[in-house]
């Protein structure tokens, strides 16, 4: 197999050298060529003025001097009237030769000529120089096909046969039976032949493995879009239960915790849901092993970016409230302070839930019985703001306070491992923030997230501006958003002619907006996803310039599209589970600086 190669390279070979030659010989050509043009026109211009004057003397002189240059064999120098100024010959018997004319005019116009020059060249610089770039090519050429006729053999022997032997036994044996084996087979000398073989086989073996985990991973996506779906038809009727907990006074203070209880585990189960959701992607415990699936975390999720604490944690707190239900004597509560919504912060979203839930995990495992854990959000000194864990269990000794965030460390915990406060302190550290911890045995624990707050982003909405005697409008294809939005503006309506509008579907939107735009200030509050549309809320808001006028309320406000779009776009954006608590501000009349209002639900 490896004679027509040889062929082939030789081939190769003498063709490279044959069209080598050619341009060789055609730019010697060339050069010589312009070099004989340059002697003739300097030595043209040289005896012009002799030529004139009729110093043919001196015209004689200068052809004998230029008639001992190697290349010219003669020069004939003839005035107007046919009369030899200058006939002079080197030598004869040259037949590769090239003669040049030139001429001598009396003016410059060139009409009326002078004498006429003659020059004869030999050409045979030009086959000395191509005579020696042959020779130096054809040396060249032997030695590269000498090098690459070794190079080939080389190849041949140490690489492409074991390569050819390693294929025949996969078309023999199969894929499978041939790296099932166990014995090591050694194809070549080569370690980089047998690395190949090696690497081949740990290479099959991962693909299998990745052959299952994308097999389970796809029934599981159905399952994940179904949770995530109900999950946001939950949020909605949630949202108008938590209000009705808030504002039904005639409702029995026992009944009223009681709603209360049950929309908080409504809302619990929802952003369960969502979770799930999102761990289906990455938290395949079946197939990876905990360094792979810590991994596979640090790899496609730990993306950066601002987030809004309070959020964040309401979704974590009630996580755990589910993972911890059959606790009955245990009670996990979050207490926020009035600027809390309003914080931000520059986050790893996945390893900043982690870190909090293995704080509460921690509190609740040290509580034996009857207690409780509290989640507390609050604004610190300077630039940062506090996160804190607490719970009335059984505390830590001194001694175990001095090195619980060392690696390793663990407070006697059946499975621990040491890894959460040590995690903990080390994230938070890339973060520019700390963590510090205050134990007393026997009364608790309280663990402090101390965090640098980041700029709200621009979609953020820390209260909603009303001018009097404007519309309200709602689009939303659920009627508990109404219901929450209208007990939300109570006496705001009537105090300052606020008319809601309510709206439930895109078509609705579109013919109001065609017809009511233009009629006076209003500010519309536009749900996400349409019921029975393809295009969504924020479609709306673009396609009718509502861009400065309106706010997207929508439970996918964690989604990085929607919040890039908005951001793009300028439009605000409002999680629906905070509709209950956004601050609702009317804004002054210019005439009447007292009749500022606001109006909290």
């Amino acid at each position: 197999m490896f004679v027509p190669s040889a062929v082939i390279t030789a081939a190769t070979v003498v063709l490279s050298g044959a069209l080598a030659l050619y341009l060789i010989k055609k730019s010697a050509e060339e050069e010589l060529q312009a070099k004989f043009q340059s002697i003739v026109n300097i030595f043209t211009e040289d005896i012009s003025h002799s030529l004139l004057i009729g110093a043919h003397a001196e015209v004689y002189r200068k052809c004998k001097i230029l008639l001992r240059d190697r290349s010219i064999l003669g020069i004939s120098v003839v005035d107007s009237q046919n009369f030899s100024i200058c006939s002079t010959t080197k030598r004869e018997g040259i037949s590769s030769t090239e003669v040049i004319t030139s001429h001598v005019y009396f003016d410059q116009t060139s009409k009326e000529m002078a004498a006429t020059i003659q020059i004869v060249f030999s050409q045979q610089l030009l086959s000395r120089s191509v005579y020696r770039a042959l020779v130096v090519l054809v040396i060249a050429l032997v030695s590269l096909f000498i090098i690459f006729v070794w190079i080939g053999g080389v190849i041949g022997k140490k690489i492409t046969w074991p390569i050819v032997h390693l294929s025949r036994r996969l078309s023999q044996h199969g894929l499978r039976s041939l790296f099932e084996n166990s014995q090591e087979v050694r194809f070549s000398n080569i370690k980089e032949i047998n690395e190949l073989y090696k690497n081949t086989r740990k290479l099959v073996k991962e693909l299998e493995t990745a052959q299952a985990v994308l097999v389970r991973a796809t029934k599981k996506a159905a399952m994940g879009e179904i949770a995530s779906r109900v999950a946001h038809d939950i949020r909605s009727p949630l949202t108008a239960l938590q209000m009705l907990g808030k504002s039904s006074s005639d409702i029995p203070e026992e009944q009223r915790v009681l709603l209360r209880q049950a929309a908080t585990r409504i809302q619990d189960i929802a952003n369960s849901l969502v979770e799930k959701h999102r761990q289906l992607l990455w938290n395949d415990n079946t197939y990876y092993s905990d360094q792979d699936a810590r991994h596979l975390d640090n790899t496609h999720f730990e993306r950066v970016s601002t987030q809004q604490i309070a959020v964040l944690i309401e979704t974590l707190v009630s996580e755990k409230r589910i993972q911890f239900s059959g606790r009955k004597d245990i009670k996990i509560n979050t207490v926020f302070t009035e600027e809390a919504y309003s914080i931000f912060a520059k986050v790893e979203i996945v390893e900043f839930k982690r870190i909090l839930s293995n704080l509460i995990n921690n509190a609740v495992e040290a509580i034996p019985n009857n207690g409780e854990v509290s989640i507390r959000l609050c604004n610190c000194s300077g630039d940062n703001f506090c996160i804190e864990v607490s719970d009335n269990g059984c505390g830590m000794s001194e001694e175990l306070l001095k090195k619980a965030t060392e690696r390793g460390v663990t407070a006697n915990k059946k499975h621990g491992l040491g890894l959460g406060l040590y995690y903990a302190k080390s994230s938070l550290g890339r973060w520019h923030g700390e963590l510090t911890i205050d134990s007393r045995q026997n009364m608790g624990t309280n663990v402090k997230m101390i965090v640098p707050k980041a700029p709200p982003p621009n979609w953020y909405v820390p209260k909603i501006h009303i001018k009097p005697n404007s519309d309200f409008v709602v689009l939303d294809d659920d009627i508990f958003i109404h219901h929450v939005w209208t007990n939300r503006l109570g006496p705001l309506k009537y105090l300052h002619s606020i008319n809601q509008v309510d709206l439930s579907n895109y078509t609705d939107a579109s013919s109001y907006l065609a017809q009511h735009k233009e009629q006076g200030p209003s500010i519309y509050l536009f749900d996400y996803e349409l019921l029975g549309s393809k295009k969504t809320g924020l479609d709306l808001i673009k396609e009718y310039r509502l861009e400065q006028q309106s706010i997207l309320v929508t439970s996918r406000f964690e989604e990085m599209e929607i919040q890039e779009l908005c951001t793009k776009w300028k439009v605000k954006l409002l999680p629906k589970m905070l509709a209950n608590t956004v601050p609702l501000l009317v804004m002054p009349e210019l005439n009447n600086q007292s009749s500022l209002a606001r109006y909290s639900a």
